[in-house]
């Protein structure tokens, strides 16, 4: 389980900590963009969207790929994210939560929730099949998908 906590209130940067293991990153946003980056044993990955209206976004670093991510439609909260090994699908739980699930094919991998409807703590849930590395990436799409909603 990794557990991301915003530094502060008004923070748009979040640790990740493994629980049990204590530290694993950190998972930052670019203010007014849909961008970032994810540091992850000690290596800086950034996350990319590719062109403003698009709903395509990049996890590399240098000439490195890790992952991608796909949002088909605007008006669903469904995102795909592909990596090498993995092809995942974030969905929300229902419409009336906050919480998605991961899932591999019709196998449910993982799930992103809040501590609570009022906080921006999360929690991680993954099978162990699915890199931390990825799962932060999981995490960041998540996160933006509930900042856009939080916009209106």
């Amino acid at each position: 389980m990794i557990h991301c906590y915003p530094r502060n209130l008004f923070s748009r940067q979040y640790d990740a900590v493994a629980v049990p293991g204590g530290a694993l990153g950190e998972v930052n946003f670019r203010a007014m963009t849909e961008q970032g980056s994810i540091v992850w044993d000690n290596v800086e990955w950034q996350v990319t969207k590719h062109g403003p209206a698009s709903g395509y976004w990049t996890l590399s670093r240098g000439k490195e790929y890790a992952a991608d991510a796909q949002k088909d439609s605007a008006m669903k909260r469904h995102v795909r994210v592909e990596t090498k090994d993995l092809e995942l699908e974030l969905r929300p739980r229902s419409v009336f939560t906050s919480t998605f699930e991961v899932f591999d094919g019709q196998l449910r991998v993982g799930v992103i929730k809040r501590a609570n409807v009022f906080s921006r703590r999360s929690y991680l849930e993954f099978d162990a099949e699915v890199p931390e590395l990825i799962q932060l990436f999981c995490f960041w799409m998540v996160r933006m998908l509930w900042r856009r909603s939080q916009n209106g």
